[in-house]
């Protein structure tokens, strides 16, 4: 038996016979490449920052360094769990009313999935930049008092210029090579939190936005939940694309199961990993010019600059967090409609 090791086909959801792109990294192989690079350089990071630099930035940048690699980790095997394919000879003996409730398991795992990481991820994320907004007031506090004071005692404290300035050039470095494997992946400016153009014919499914194969199966491993909004359906209908659900003999439970190209499916998982890869890009970027900036111009004490420019920085982390909220809520909303959607099946078995 021969492995496949191209990075766009594997069975563990990473590919799929039919991608219309072999050459384009799937969405397991760019979260693995950002988890062992991340990892990697967030130790040897933290070493130095402890027992040479004893710089407070530079752990603080390893800390969430290793906080982002973590997420990663937890986003790979997510998205290896929720895109296995389900064989078809498992649904063989089973009846439609039988395939629906898998489907519905399915759907449920998928969501639970999406939502997860993501929202631990936000937490964390949120957590991390209170903290660094807080130490960055702190410093600049500090500064101003032992500036009062005028008995020089704070030159001891400030970081090491020289080494902040090289490991945050290796670190800019290290986000250009993670962005640059999510440009390979069509991805360089991040991911939609809800994409308007992937199917959910899962038997196809192999981890990227890339598939074609999917769209010829006419068997579904989910039900789809895009009927929520009255008028979409009727045009689906219209246009002919709803298929017979297990419930025809009870038209209170008929559940529209539409293929349809504007199924709005959430992708949190890669947004939530291009979130992270983005906010480290923003601190690699403002210690490199802290760093610099102070060492060129001498424009006030190194701390001072660093501590301005974590504030700036945590501000746009903030504010960058709010498609990823988008995205959890409308994942919520699925769930909820799931659920009403069970409810449904549950009543029709037993009034039968």
């Amino acid at each position: 038996m021969i492995m496949n090791m191209d990075k766009s086909k594997d069975v563990n959801g990473n590919g799929a016979p039919g991608n219309v792109n072999p050459n384009v990294p799937s969405n397991i192989y760019l979260l693995n490449v950002a988890f062992y690079s991340f990892a990697l350089f967030a130790l040897g990071q933290m070493f130095v920052a402890v027992w040479i630099a004893r710089s407070e930035a530079m752990i603080g940048d390893s800390s969430a360094m290793v906080i982002d690699s973590l997420t990663y980790l937890f986003n790979s095997y997510a998205e290896r769990i929720k895109n296995l394919s389900l064989s078809t000879d498992d649904d063989d003996h089973l009846t439609e009313r039988e395939k629906e409730l898998k489907r519905l398991g399915r759907t449920r795992q998928r969501l639970l999935l999406e939502i997860a990481p993501p929202l631990c991820s936000v937490l964390t994320l949120i957590g991390l930049t209170i903290y660094i907004i807080k130490d960055a007031l702190d410093t600049l506090a500090r500064t101003d008092f032992e500036s009062g004071e005028g008995d020089g005692s704070s030159s001891y404290s400030d970081p090491n210029v020289g080494i902040m300035f090289f490991f945050s050039g290796l670190n800019l470095a290290l986000d250009i090579l993670n962005v640059t494997c999510f440009a390979r992946a069509k991805h360089a400016f991040g991911f939609a939190v809800i994409d308007e153009d992937r199917h959910r014919y899962m038997l196809a499914y192999d981890g990227s936005l890339h598939n074609v194969y999917a769209d010829s199966l006419r068997v579904r491993s989910e039900i789809n939940l895009s009927d929520d909004d009255p008028e979409e359906e009727a045009i689906n209908v219209a246009q002919g694309q709803n298929y017979s659900s297990i419930t025809n003999e009870s038209n209170d439970t008929h559940l529209q199961i539409n293929r349809e190209k504007t199924f709005k499916e959430v992708n949190l998982n890669m947004c939530s990993a291009y979130t992270h890869v983005f906010a480290d890009t923003l601190r690699s970027t403002a210690v490199l010019l802290a760093a610099g900036i102070s060492y060129t111009f001498k424009v006030g004490a190194p701390a001072v600059v660093d501590a301005v420019a974590a504030l700036a920085v945590s501000l746009i982390i903030l504010m960058s967090l709010g498609p990823l909220l988008r995205g959890i809520f409308h994942a919520w909303r699925q769930l909820r409609r799931l659920s009403e959607i069970e409810g449904n099946i549950m009543f029709s078995n037993i009034t039968r």
